[in-house]
């Protein structure tokens, strides 16, 4: 497979493939439920086939753009660009549809499951590598329930239950990896942390279904380079904050403006529009991060970015220093949510969102290091919003304190 699009990486161990074979060729004498009656397998694995064979050649096609573009003379590099990029998304959709096949052909038919776990096995650890953790979780389950005895694959389903919110299944996993002791140092904070996080969630899903039945709240569509990102803005709980989002998109602020950082496991930060992380666009707006209405950053919110205070022992940001920059999570980032106004989530494309080129602008690059190409917003636009004006109320810099630096946005 062409390694420039997916670069399904072999993070599960050798061991874990042997043992895969081992049970392909005990399947009459192992002890791996039998198929489901009511499922018919034929039929299932003839989609499986079909969905991995249409992504195979999505790839080759991917393949021959990029020959006649590096071949090329240079006039039609734009429109080969263009299909690249469409050729992605195409692929990407094919991607998890056969790796959603894949799933419910192991859930039901464990017995007749060889080719279909021969492909999570690459897929699975790729899609987590990525932060796409919408079905990973399933899918590193479904490998689980074979005996594969990889504590990777443990680690991938309590992260990705986490990030989704399943949090009972993410206590279950976790507590597994911490206890053979294979959790990777970065998670250990998650499983002591979902009692909390479970009712923040709980909360969330009441401003959810709030929002849902209201059925106005505004929305904008990103443009990317790796697909099209619908945002609802949190505009009861944040007006001010939203009304300051809806005038940049208005204006165009962030039309063409890099995804300048991205930070696995954590970010990814728009909204500087100069190109030289100054912090902001000559104002700035209040913090709307306070009282009982505030939002929660779990996976998909938006959140305003602010300026770092590195002097601060009780803060790590200024407060009231937010502009126009600001970032999406790819997990629950509750140590960082008290101190960043939450506007808004991803309701749409947040799998193009984990595609994007990972860049941490403050990580020290070898002088021969081939640049990483962001990726950017192609177009922003405000896709729906209610009758009334939005009129932000910002406070110039120059009647701003004297005593807040004018230095780049923090990151969480």
């Amino acid at each position: 497979m062409p390694t420039f699009y997916l670069r399904l990486p072999l993070i599960v161990s050798f061991v874990s493939l042997m043992t895969l074979c081992l049970h392909a060729q005990e399947a009459a004498t192992n002890s791996l439920p039998e198929t489901n009656p009511n499922f018919d397998h034929a039929a299932e694995a003839v989609v499986f086939h079909a969905e991995v064979d249409k992504w195979r050649e999505t790839l080759s096609l991917l393949g021959e753009v990029l020959v006649l573009y590096h071949n090329g003379d240079g006039s039609l590099d734009n429109k080969y660009q263009d299909r690249y990029r469409e050729l992605q998304f195409v692929g990407r959709q094919q991607f998890d549809a056969a790796f959603r096949s894949a799933v419910k052909l192991i859930d039901n038919a464990p017995r007749e499951y060889f080719e279909a776990a021969q492909f999570l096995l690459l897929a699975v650890p790729h899609r987590y590598q990525m932060d796409w953790y919408e079905g990973t979780g399933e899918g590193a389950e479904a490998l689980i329930s074979l005996d594969l005895e990889d504590p990777k694959l443990i680690e991938i389903a309590g992260v990705s239950f986490y990030a989704t919110a399943q949090f009972d299944k993410a206590e279950r996993y976790l507590k597994m990896a911490e206890e053979a002791g294979t959790l990777d140092p970065a998670f250990a904070g998650l499983r002591p942390s979902i009692p909390d996080v479970q009712e923040l969630w709980d909360r969330e899903l009441e401003f959810r279904a709030a929002d849902d039945a209201k059925g106005d709240l505004p929305r904008v569509k990103l443009v990317t380079t790796r697909g099209d990102v619908v945002i609802e803005l949190f505009e009861d709980q944040a007006p001010n904050t939203v009304a300051n989002f809806i005038d940049l998109v208005e204006n165009h602020q962030y039309d063409g403006g890099p995804f300048y950082q991205v930070l696995g496991r954590r970010i990814a930060m728009i909204g500087d529009a100069a190109g030289d992380r100054a912090g902001s666009m000559g104002f700035f707006i209040d913090d709307e991060n306070v009282g009982p209405e505030k939002r929660t950053m779990f996976r998909g919110s938006l959140a305003m970015a602010k300026l770092p205070d590195g002097d601060s022992q009780v803060r790590r940001t200024y407060p009231d220093t937010a502009s126009s920059h600001c970032f999406v999570a790819y997990q629950p980032l509750i140590q960082a949510n008290p101190e960043h106004t939450i506007f808004g989530r991803v309701i749409e494309g947040i799998e193009h969102l984990c595609a994007l080129t990972r860049l941490d602008p403050s990580e020290k690059q070898d002088e021969n290091a081939i640049p990483k190409i962001p990726d950017r917003i192609v177009s922003a636009e405000v896709i729906r919003k209610r009758s009334h004006p939005y009129e932000p109320k910002r406070t110039p810099l120059e009647t701003a304190d004297s005593s807040v630096p004018k230095s780049a946005p923090n990151q969480p």
